[in-house]
């Protein structure tokens, strides 16, 4: 279930921010889903820049290979194309 944004009113932790359960003090559905925002790190934060960059040149080398695939496949197509109608011309003439 979705988290929502607390403030903490406690002594001991006083306006610290929290992630916690919509349903973290209800006791019928007793979620436990509970996190300070200052120890949260979402996943994407811990990669580094070079990860990043060497992650999106795969996926801009992965593009660029589907691309030509695709085209590949065009052309191929084309050539078919091309090829049913010439059959087909030729079978006419036979007629």
């Amino acid at each position: 279930c979705p988290c929502i944004l607390q403030v903490s009113g406690t002594d001991k932790n006083p306006g610290r921010k929290f992630y916690c359960c919509r349903y973290w003090k209800d006791s019928k559905v007793k979620c436990k889903f509970f996190v300070w925002v200052d120890e949260y790190e979402p996943k994407i934060w811990k990669e580094s820049e070079d990860e990043l960059k060497t992650k999106l040149i795969e996926m801009e080398e992965c593009c660029r290979i589907a691309r030509m695939k695709a085209e590949r496949r065009k052309k191929a197509k084309n050539l078919l194309l091309e090829e049913l109608i010439s059959t087909k011309e030729e079978h006419a003439r036979m007629e």
